[in-house]
């Protein structure tokens, strides 16, 4: 009578004992494959998550400074309170990306059941089984049947698993989103090489709205000599360029004047000296000071200084003669040289010089 008792205790364990035996001896190597995976499709799906969100970021900064390089090169250069706006719209766009995309990420972890159902998506014979397994696998440590239920589904998952040693297909998602950040950057990286106009002096204009940064020109004109120079009335003075960018056929023109005249001519290209040429006549007339700029396409350079040295210089290019009556010789004009005349002609020579002057007197040399 004793012994029946003993033998029904030992055949009739309990629902709790029996399970925890059960995984002690021979689903623990399997239970730690399985959480294995999933720990590591955890972290592989939230890289690529980063990475997309990253990239998604890098792709609207390229195309937004690609926009600004188009309209601050060639539909309109904005001042200094435009710029302002459009260096705002910039950080408000990245910091709204930012905070709205890219933080909640850094805070956050992919959940084990989204990346059983990610693993399951590259496994056509899984049937929900690797999801159901962590369901009931925190509903089974009571439930004899149920354990034996989340066995089998861990038995079949595990087998799958091994069969399918690779991350999950949506981790490779990343690709597309690499793909077009290269081809934003590579098209941002080819308009700057490509551009006429310098694409570093019109991002210097969008991070520094506030600095007096000129607009970027197609023509960039190095070099004007003499610049500001010193200059005697009546002389000529040469006036050279160097420049870069220019189109075929295309001219530079030197443009001056002073208080009495203005004019302009055309400088011409030597190919020995390797800059643009011209000369600059300045008139006995001229004022004390004379400005200068150089114009070639969508570039200046200039205003220079030209200071006038006064020099009392006289121009005569011609002697009018008024005969005596009795010669019944009209009235005539010479150009300068040898002077002969009837005795009585008047002699009459106009005269321009550079200084104001009250009186002159004329020396006669005979021959």
């Amino acid at each position: 009578m004793s012994a029946a008792p003993s033998h029904h205790r030992k055949n009739d364990l309990g629902p709790e004992e029996a399970p925890q035996q059960w995984k002690r001896t021979d689903t623990s190597t399997l239970d730690q494959f399985i959480d294995s995976r999933i720990d590591e499709s955890c972290r592989a799906l939230w890289r690529a998550e980063f990475i997309r969100k990253f990239l998604g970021l890098v792709v609207r900064i390229n195309v937004l400074i690609i926009s600004w390089l188009v309209l601050d090169q060639w539909i309109y250069s904005p001042g200094p309170i435009l710029r302002c706006l459009a260096f705002g719209l910039l950080v408000t766009v990245a910091i709204e990306y930012l905070l709205r995309h890219l933080m909640p990420i850094l805070g956050s972890t992919i959940t084990p059941e989204y990346a059983a159902r990610a693993l399951e998506k590259d496994l056509p014979n899984a049937r929900q089984s690797l999801l159901s397994y962590l369901t009931l696998r925190n509903e089974s440590k009571k439930d004899k049947l149920g354990f034996g239920v989340l066995r089998s589904l861990a038995s079949s998952t595990g087998k799958q698993l091994r069969g399918h040693d690779a991350l999950p297909t949506e981790v490779t998602g990343t690709v597309k989103w690499w793909l077009i950040s290269i081809s934003s950057l590579a098209l941002l990286v080819a308009y700057v090489l490509i551009s006429p106009k310098s694409s570093v002096q019109a991002m210097m204009r969008l991070g520094a709205p506030l600095a007096n940064i000129d607009a970027p020109q197609r023509v960039l004109i190095d070099q004007v000599l003499p610049g500001d120079a010193e200059v005697t009335a009546g002389q000529s003075i040469d006036i050279q360029a160097s420049i870069q960018g220019l189109y075929a056929n295309e001219a530079v023109t030197c443009v001056w004047n002073s208080v009495t005249k203005q004019d302009q001519f055309e400088l011409i290209y030597d190919k020995e000296v390797n800059h643009y040429v011209g000369t600059l006549a300045v008139p006995y007339t001229s004022a004390r000071v004379i400005h200068y700029e150089v114009i070639a396409g969508d570039a200046s350079a200039g205003p220079y200084t030209l200071s006038v040295q006064d020099a009392p210089v006289v121009a005569i290019d011609r002697i009018n003669y008024s005969p005596p009556k009795y010669t019944r010789l009209g009235n005539y004009s010479k150009t300068l040289g040898a002077t002969q005349a009837t005795d009585g002609t008047n002699l009459e020579s106009p005269a321009l010089v550079n200084p104001p002057v009250k009186r002159a007197k004329i020396e006669l040399t005979p021959a």
